[in-house]
């Protein structure tokens, strides 16, 4: 089989370690658990693996994982009119979103009826879960009935968040663990890709926190909001109305995914300007309050308020 796939992996040197070595021994498990942070490859990794597991012998010609019969590739998503979109397709039609997307328990039912049924052109079907952690429970279950009863599939499943999952599933994979990258390595990923400018602003760097696809992002992100909104959170609210004012603000202009976001930028921010740890525990308890759900215009009511300046 052809492992040169493995190539255009920077900085994954264990991961791709260990998928190579299930690929040359064939000893291929029915489940697989790229565990690590957002954007440090685990999706190309995936591909990578895929093309080399489904290598011809002869051509090694690259194989279309977005329209082979063999391959599901399962996103979280939101449901919108009685339709299922994921975060891209939900952002090209301009749909607001105060809520993370998940997978539900249809999209498992579909995940299901595909690995019961036999391979048309490949050794083994595979079926790719993102976000696993975005997994609701129903969903979660269902998998976990699926995964206990191996068909002639490969589950891919990756998570950014191992802690999330249900255990019962975690044991049930081999867990591929995948690391931040060094400096040197974001650099060359982000450069390769056509990023270069990124390197120039420390701040997205250090948010990114050794991920190339997190700092893309970040900058993509940056570039998404207001600059008006942005200047206001330079400082901190100096009055009650002020506070009030600019959660409104957030609340009105920002969707769920730029509010997180807002957070992580406004600590690094803050702790540049003012040193103050109690700033960095309100900011993280406003994250994980609206992590959990909680109503994100109140949320930053609270914390705003808490946070005005004397």
């Amino acid at each position: 089989m052809n492992l040169n796939h493995f190539s255009s992996i920077i900085g994954q040197a264990t991961a791709v370690n260990l998928l190579q070595a299930i690929i040359t021994t064939n000893r291929i498990p029915n489940a697989l658990l790229f565990a690590g942070e957002e954007g440090i490859g685990k999706r190309l990794a995936a591909n990578c693996f895929i093309q080399s597991l489904f290598s011809d012998r002869q051509d090694n010609l690259p194989i279309e994982i977005n329209n082979h019969p063999d391959i599901l590739w399962v996103m979280p998503t939101y449901q919108h009119q009685d339709k299922l979109l994921t975060s891209s397709e939900a952002i090209a039609q301009g749909i607001k979103r105060k809520v993370p997307p998940v997978i539900r328990i249809f999209q498992v039912r579909e995940v299901v009826k595909f690995a019961t049924s036999k391979p048309l052109n490949a050794p083994k079907k595979v079926v790719v879960i993102e976000d696993a952690d975005a997994l609701n429970h129903q969903a979660a279950s269902a998998l976990l009935k699926t995964l206990e009863e191996p068909a002639n599939t490969l589950f891919i499943l990756m998570t950014s968040s191992v802690q999330t999952l249900l255990p019962t599933i975690i044991s049930r994979c081999q867990v591929i663990p995948f690391h931040r990258l060094s400096n040197d390595d974001l650099a060359t990923v982000l450069t390769k890709n056509g990023y270069g400018n990124i390197l120039a602003n420390p701040t997205l760097i250090t948010i990114a926190r050794g991920s190339p696809g997190l700092a893309i992002a970040f900058h993509q992100m940056l570039q998404s909001i207001p600059l008006e909104l942005l200047n206001q959170c330079n400082t901190l609210p100096n009055s009650l109305m002020a506070a009030l004012s600019l959660a409104r603000e957030i609340d009105r202009s920002l969707e769920y995914s730029q509010q997180l976001w807002l957070i992580d930028y406004l600590m690094l921010l803050w702790w540049d300007s003012l040193h103050r740890t109690d700033l960095m525990a309100k900011l993280e308890s406003a994250k994980q309050a609206i992590l959990k759900l909680a109503l994100p215009r109140l949320v930053w009511e609270v914390t705003l308020t808490n946070c005005i300046q004397l």
